[in-house]
Formats: structure tokens, sequence, C-alpha cells
């Protein structure tokens, strides 16, 4: 059992939590609890008890009586992470006490890399029990348990197979995570298919997984896709992929939703040390937006760029839930394009600097509103690296922002120092940094917001490390956020 003490400074009361705590009901479908069963039963068959009972964890892996090598291994993390943010407003404290739980559980086979096992669940508890808000709170954030207790996501339960057959590398049976363009995740069955090495197909397709949807019940919605990558020579590459997405609603006055993604990407080395990529994209057969990115990196003179812009022609309307998972909250994206330029460049053996210009630009001036706006940032940045000890860095950075409304100017700060490897020996930072425009998933927009941050991570144990950091934010309101957690890794 872990105990956290911490002080609440606002009240001059410790709160104090435990991590046995009782789960009182979990948000997790049934079909789909049915589902982690079947999964794991067909991995026991697979494996065999007599295989199981002497499966090793982290670096003791199962070796063959016979050669001596590596049959199995199992490796994964468990983190324990404990949360109390508070925020003040007119006079008024608000604060949030939240538990989150992360376990991630990886079976392979080393030697032959022929079969895997994947698991990775989160868990969140709140821990003040004022569930299911109807009123102003300015803590309320896309993660709210809502009206239960305690709400759990299964993000990954898969079986893997590789090398079934020359031409199929990789075929992947339940819940699992698109790796295309499109960040989508479904219950189904994704396959690779290599022709020739010249052409790889990846086709996957099974019943969407929605995690911020109201209403939605698992099986109601479903996708599919193919992603097909050509390589015509060594320095080149060709990406085209198509998602088609139905996304069943049961609300009133809605109707269910049919889209379909069409992308185009090609990857150049131009010379040894640049790289050039644009992308196409296409929704409902009408052109969506285009990117466009620059790499260089010149290790004679120690510089690296990046350039890239960015341009969405069209509104970005309510789509299936995977291409706007927070129209609700964001609403319509508005036509916009942007520019970002990065340079970089290792000056001495102890200093660097950076130069950066972001520029976002409404197409129509008139369309800026909340989480869609135009601005531009100038900054510069030193870095110092080993100074006056080894593991000692410090970091300036000053800007300008420039925005139709206000300009501001800026500057930031950072001071961490690592230890040297080894127990109880932890790595600290500390520092603050000005943004014009805050975006998280945890307290929405946030405008004109200074922030100012401790963090700290130590290895107490030979699989155990413990992390903590503390966040003030000040802006319209004033925020503070404090975040400790203890980590397992096996």
């Amino acid at each position: 059992m872990i105990n956290l003490i911490i002080n609440d400074r606002m009240h001059g009361n410790p709160m104090k939590t435990e991590t046995n705590y009782k789960i009182k009901k979990m948000t997790v479908h049934p079909d789909f609890i049915l589902f982690v069963c079947l999964v794991f039963i067909i991995f026991i068959l697979v494996l065999r008890p007599s295989v199981l009972s002497g499966l090793p964890i982290g670096n003791e892996s199962l070796t063959s009586p016979a050669g001596g090598k590596v049959l199995w291994k199992l490796a994964g993390a468990v983190s324990n992470r404990y949360v109390f943010r508070a925020a003040s407003t007119k006079g008024t404290i608000f604060t949030d006490n939240d538990m989150f739980q992360t376990l991630n559980i990886d079976i392979t086979t080393p030697r032959k890399d022929n079969f895997g096992v994947h698991f990775l669940t989160t868990c969140r508890e709140d821990l003040d029990g004022g569930t299911d808000r109807t009123n102003f709170y300015p803590l309320e954030d896309i993660g709210d348990t809502g009206p239960q207790a305690i709400i759990g996501k299964i993000y990954e339960a898969n079986i893997d197979y590789n090398y079934i057959y020359p031409f199929l590398p990789k075929l992947i049976f339940g819940r699992q995570s698109g790796t295309r363009s499109e960040p989508v995740f479904f219950d189904g069955v994704s396959a690779c298919i290599d022709f020739f090495r010249y052409v790889i197909a990846t086709l996957y397709g099974g019943a969407a997984v929605r995690f911020y949807e109201t209403g939605w019940t698992w099986g109601s919605d479903v996708l599919g896709g193919i992603g097909i990558d050509i390589l015509p020579y060594r320095s080149a590459k060709i990406s085209l992929d198509y998602l088609f997405l139905k996304n069943q609603s049961k609300l009133f006055l809605t109707s269910t939703l049919y889209n379909h993604l069409i992308d185009f990407a090609y990857r150049q080395r131009l010379f040894r040390w640049m790289k050039i990529m644009t992308r196409v994209r296409f929704i409902d057969f009408l052109p969506d937006s285009l990117e466009v990115r620059l790499l260089n990196s010149s290790p004679d003179i120690a510089l690296e760029t990046n350039l890239s812009y960015y341009l969405q022609f069209r509104t970005g309307n309510e789509l299936g839930n995977n291409l706007s998972k927070f129209y609700d909250v964001l609403g319509p994206v508005y036509p916009f394009h942007s520019l970002d330029f990065k340079a970089r460049s290792l000056i001495t053996p102890h200093f660097a600097i950076e130069l950066g210009l972001f520029i976002r630009a409404l197409l129509d001036n008139q369309n800026e509103n909340t989480f869609n706006h135009q601005y531009s940032r100038l900054y510069a940045f030193l870095e110092g690296i080993d100074l006056f000890t080894p593991g000692l860095s410090a970091s300036l950075s000053a800007g300008r922002w420039i925005s139709p409304a206000d300009d501001y100017n800026s500057i930031g700060l950072d001071v961490s120092y690592r230890f040297k490897a080894g127990l109880f020996k932890p790595d600290v930072s500390a520092g603050t940094y000005f943004s014009l425009f805050k975006y998280d998933y945890e307290m929405g927009e946030r405008k004109a917001a200074r922030t100012y941050y401790f963090k700290s991570s130590v290895l107490i144990g030979k699989h155990f490390s413990f992390t903590c950091r503390y966040e003030y934010e000040a802006s319209l309101e004033n925020y503070s956020t404090l975040k400790t957690g203890l980590n397992y890794a096996f």
C-alpha cells in the first residue's frame, strides 16, 4: 500500500489517499469484457500452461534447456499517479483530486519474433465524489468520470503473428490502434502484405472504438481502410491511404455520419542531410489540407533547420468521431494556414542557440474564435550544457507574440540538474514560460498564461521510479497542479 500525504495550504489540512481503494463501478461494455476474456483464453491455449508457469519477468527471460536461447519474454509497466488541482477565480477556490493507473504488458518471442501479446489499459478515479457536475467548474476536463466514480479504458488487447508467410510480415487480432496517417482504435483485424519489398500494403477493419462519445455502444460504429507504401527507389517513399468511417448517432435530431478519408504523401531525401515531405488530404472526396515539411541537418557546421507549412482549405465541420473527436467542444475549425521555422546550432561544446518563427493566419479574419486564433511568435533560445559542473544545464528564451488584439514580450527560464545514474539520485528541473494561448486536455484554452513549474524523477529501486511535477499558472484564473507518480517497470 502506498500512502501519499500532501498538504493543502489553501485549507490547512493534509490530504491522504491510498492506492488500495475499492473499485465502485467500471464503465466498460460487457461485450468488451467478453472480448478480453477470449483474448486471454486464446493466449493460454497458444502458450500452454507449462510455458506460462515458467514465464520470466523483465530481464529474466525463459530459455530452452538445450541451447540456452531466449524463448519468451514478459515486459511492461505499472504506473500509479495522484493528481491534485486547484483553481482560484473571483475569490472562490475550487479543488479536484484524481487517481490514475496505467498497465502495459508485452509478451514477445525474441528469438524468432513471430508472436506477441500486447495489453494497455488505464483507469481513473474521482476521489472527491463530485461527479456529473452541471454548474460552473473551472477544473472540468475531457477525462471527467461523469456520473461514475471510476472509469476504465482499454487501448490495446491484441495478439500479433509475424512472418507466417514471407509475404505476410504481420497479422494482428484484437483491439489495436491504427498505424497509418489517421489515429484510430478498433476491435478487428489488420494485416501487412509485402509485395516484393517495393510495395507494402496494410489492410485493417473492425468495430470502431469511441473513448469520448455520448451514447456510444460497442459494435454500432465500423471502420475499414487500406494503406499502400511504394518504394520507387532507395531515397523516396510514396504513401496512399483510404479510410472509411461509419459513426452512428442516437442523439435527437442527429443522423449517422459516413466519411471517407483519402491521403497522399511523398517523402524524398534530396541530399545526404536533407529530407522533404508533402501530404495532401481529401475528406469526402473534397480537398481538405496540404502539408509540406523540409528538414536539414548539417553536422559539419552543427546546424539543424526545420521548415513546415500547413494549409486547411475548408471549414472543419462535424465528421465521424475519429476525424473530429471533440467537435462539441471545439466547434468548427475555419480555414487557416501556418508557417513554422526553426534553426538550431551548437555554437560551442557547451552552448547552443535556436531561432524560431511561427505564424498562424485565418483565411477569413472575421472567423476568429476560441480554439481558432491567428497570431505570430518570434523567439530566440540560448541553452547552456554542463555549465560549471557535469549535469547542470540552463536555458533562457526571449520572444514576442503578436495578435490582432494584443502584443506581448515574453521571457522564459529553465534550470535543470541531472545526477549520475544510480539509486536515489534524482533529475530535477525548474523554470517558467509564457503562452499567449495555452491548450491542454485538462483545462481547455487560456490566454496570456504565465506558468511556473518544478519537476523531478528518481530511481528508488531496480524497477521502481518516483516522479513529481508541480505547476502554477497565472492567467485570468490561477491554477495549481500537483502530480506524483510511482512507476514499476518489469
